[in-house]
C-alpha cells in the first residue's frame, strides 16, 4: 500500500492574501475554495501534478498564524503515540 502526505494544514491570519501569494508567487493551483460554516472557507491547494496539498486555516485556536505545528489526518488508528 503507497502511503503519503495528503494534506497539511497551513495556519494563516488572511486566507484571501495567503492564497494569492501561493499561487501567484509560488505556483501553487487552487483546487478549492469555498465556505465550510459562518465566516469559515475552506482553501486548498496543491504544486501541479503533486499528491500532497494545503489547507490554508485560521480556526485552529493551538494553531495561530504563523506556528509551526502538523495535523495529520490517516485512516490508521495511532495507538501509543508520543509525540512533542
Amino acid at each position: 500500500m503507497r502511503k503519503h502526505l495528503s494534506i497539511a494544514s497551513v495556519p494563516v491570519s488572511e486566507q484571501a492574501r495567503a492564497r494569492d501569494f501561493y499561487v501567484e508567487v509560488v505556483g501553487f493551483s487552487l483546487l478549492r475554495e469555498s465556505p465550510i460554516e459562518r465566516g469559515r472557507h475552506w482553501v486548498q491547494l496543491a504544486l501541479p501534478g503533486d499528491d500532497t496539498s494545503i489547507t490554508l486555516v485560521t480556526w485552529f485556536e493551538t494553531m495561530p498564524a504563523g506556528s509551526r505545528g502538523t495535523v495529520i489526518k490517516t485512516a490508521i488508528k495511532p495507538q501509543n503515540m508520543n509525540v512533542s
